[in-house]
């Protein structure tokens, strides 16, 4: 099967937030967003009720490549200090 790493970028590349693409052994990918939360509160609360740069990651891969297993990782850094203790990175499996 041929690599689609590069397809999955092009895809995203309205998303504006680093994304990576892995594929791994298997022949499902790896999808990696890194969202900065830049120490605010209000990011923080708009990222956990639904992020529309990350639901256009999700719709947009779910839409032209649903026949393949991926999973998109969104790592969320530079919490608001009192939000550190919970997790820091969500996987969506997109099957």
């Amino acid at each position: 099967m041929k690599d689609l790493s590069d397809y999955i970028l092009f895809l995203v590349e309205g998303c504006e937030l680093p994304v990576s693409v892995k594929l791994i052994k298997d022949g499902s990918y790896i999808v990696n967003i890194t969202k900065d939360l830049k120490y605010s509160t209000v990011l923080f609360k708009i990222a956990f009720e639904g992020e529309p740069k990350i639901r256009y990651v999700r719709n947009q891969i779910k839409k032209y490549l649903s026949h393949l297993d991926i999973i998109v990782n969104v790592e969320f850094i530079n919490y608001p200090e009192k939000f550190n203790e919970i997790k820091k990175t969500y996987e969506y499996k997109l099957v």
